[in-house]
């Protein structure tokens, strides 16, 4: 691995560290918020659950506990989704100015950032989502298919 190469696989691994930072920021933030938003509904169903059922704690219970189970789906959904729009937003707008300007300054192609990145990624880096898949390597001989008709 030559010098400019060493450095593309830095700017890369760099560059997802901070993509990864933003969007696990925001989907926390987004979880937290998800699960507080719920609390009041929370309280309210499982309160008038329990006048509902003739002063029922197991009704009360069974309600909470549901309740918080489809608080905790509707945290997790909306956290999801924090995370694909932050990490979509962030690239856009912060990492591939970045990738862009130290291309044109190294004067290589985004290919060559992408295979240096493929390099030292682990395959489930954020900045993989963003990243050109290789060109398939199929060797297969066109003309001999056709030879046996």
């Amino acid at each position: 691995m030559n010098e400019e190469t060493g450095s593309l696989a830095d700017l890369a691994s760099s560059l997802n560290e901070k993509l990864e930072t933003r969007a696990d920021a925001a989907t926390n933030q987004a979880f937290n918020l998800g699960c507080f938003v719920g609390i009041v509904p929370l309280l309210s169903i499982v309160i008038a659950t329990y006048f509902l059922t003739g002063r029922s704690w197991v009704g009360a219970a069974v309600m909470f506990v549901l309740m918080v189970l489809g608080l905790v789906l509707f945290a997790n959904v909306v956290a999801a989704i924090t995370r694909k729009n932050t990490l979509q937003r962030t690239y856009h707008d912060e990492i591939r100015p970045q990738i862009d300007q130290a291309l044109y300054r190294m004067q290589r192609a985004r290919s060559e950032f992408d295979g240096a990145a493929s390099e030292v990624l682990a395959p489930g880096a954020a900045l993989r989502i963003f990243m050109t898949p290789p060109a398939s390597t199929n060797n297969v001989d066109v003309g001999s298919t056709n030879q046996n008709r």
